[in-house]
Order: C-alpha cells, then structure tokens, then sequence
C-alpha cells in the first residue's frame, strides 16, 4: 500500500495519535472550558435590574451556564462587589456614569443594555453590564 509496510503505517498511526494526545492535554490545561455557573449581581427585589437579571438567566440556561443572581442594595454596592475578588462575582448590572477609571480601576464596561430616559430635561442614563478585567 503505497509502499509503505504495516510495521511504519502501524509507527505512523501511534505517533499521530500520540501526538494528537499531548496537543490535546496542553489546550484543555492552558485553554480551560468557560465555567458552567458564574454569578451576576442585580439590585433590589422588583428593581429593572433584577427583571433583566432574569431574563439573562433565561438566555444562559440555553447555553447551560447556571447563572446565580445576586441581590444587592443597588450600583454602588455592585461596584464595591465587583473590586472585592473574593466577593466570587464575575459581572454585575449598573447605571452609567456611577463611577470612573480612577475610582473603579481594572473594571470594564460590556456595553449598555437599555436606556432609560430620566426626565424631559436630563440625558438619558444607560444600564450598563460592567465585569472585573483579568
């Protein structure tokens, strides 16, 4: 077959198949899988950001990721969570402008998920997912 005897196609095959392996255990080791649970921080029972935590927990649980939300006083409090890295939340819902780079460094703005306008005379204020960097 092509020249080649069972005895190299046999070799040829083990060392595909070897090397197949190690590439293997590298990428699951350097490239771990995304976590099946993660937890999201809202606000108050009732509030805009507990209906839209809902629906995200919806949206994951079609994708198999548990998401536990998290009852909080409000933003500011989201924040504070968000710095602590042992608090174990990895994203929250927050109103825009709450806070800067300056006093909220290392965490980054995901985009907005709505706006919300304030009043006739005020800007419109966005509802932001903000996370922790890496």
């Amino acid at each position: 077959m092509l020249g080649y005897s069972r005895r190299q196609l046999f070799k040829g095959l083990a060392a595909a198949v070897g090397i197949v392996s190690i590439v293997s255990l590298i990428l699951i080791y350097f490239f771990p899988a995304p976590p099946s649970k993660v937890t999201m921080a809202t606000a108050f029972k009732g509030s805009s950001f507990e209906y839209y935590g809902r629906q995200y927990r919806e949206i994951f649980a079609r994708s198999n990721v548990d998401l536990d939300l998290l009852p909080t006083s409000g933003a500011g409090e989201n924040i504070k969570l968000l710095q602590d890295p042992q608090s174990g939340l990895q994203f929250s819902l927050m109103v825009s402008g709450i806070s800067d780079g300056k006093h909220a460094p290392g965490l980054l703005s995901l985009g907005t998920v709505y706006n919300n306008p304030t009043g006739s005379f005020t800007p419109r204020m966005n509802r932001l997912i903000a996370c922790r960097s890496s």
